[in-house]
């Protein structure tokens, strides 16, 4: 099973600093898992946004050992969010914007992400 979506950007920080975002901002999300009828095994994250480089972080060439804090709201089910921190890579673009590119892999992906992912997905 391979699935692309997107959710809501609620939250974000870099080491620490958290990063100003538009309201409504949008994160790009694929998620795959092989369906074994019984769960779900070799499960992959893959996700994506761009934020504002409102704190004038400096990348010249891309930062591969940030901690970045991400929290996505479901955009049809406000209430539903989940939180996650990974160790990642951090580059910027033309447009002065922060651009951060993730992979999450079976043991790094908690159970209430993975039912996060599956309730965005209905």
């Amino acid at each position: 099973m391979k699935i692309q979506t997107n959710a809501l950007l609620k939250s974000c920080s870099v080491d620490g600093n958290p990063v100003d975002l538009p309201d409504f901002h949008p994160i790009e999300l694929e998620f795959s898992a092989v369906d074994t009828g019984g769960g779900f095994r070799d499960m992959i994250l893959d996700f994506s946004f761009q934020v504002p480089n409102s704190n004038g972080v400096v990348v010249g060439e891309p930062v591969d050992k940030c901690e970045i804090v991400v929290t996505m709201q479901n955009p049809n089910d406000t209430g539903r969010e989940v939180t996650f921190c990974y160790q990642g890579k951090l580059s910027s673009n033309d447009d002065d914007e922060l651009e951060i590119n993730g992979r999450l892999k079976d043991d790094m992906l908690s159970r209430e992400l993975v039912g996060f992912m599956l309730h965005l997905l209905k």
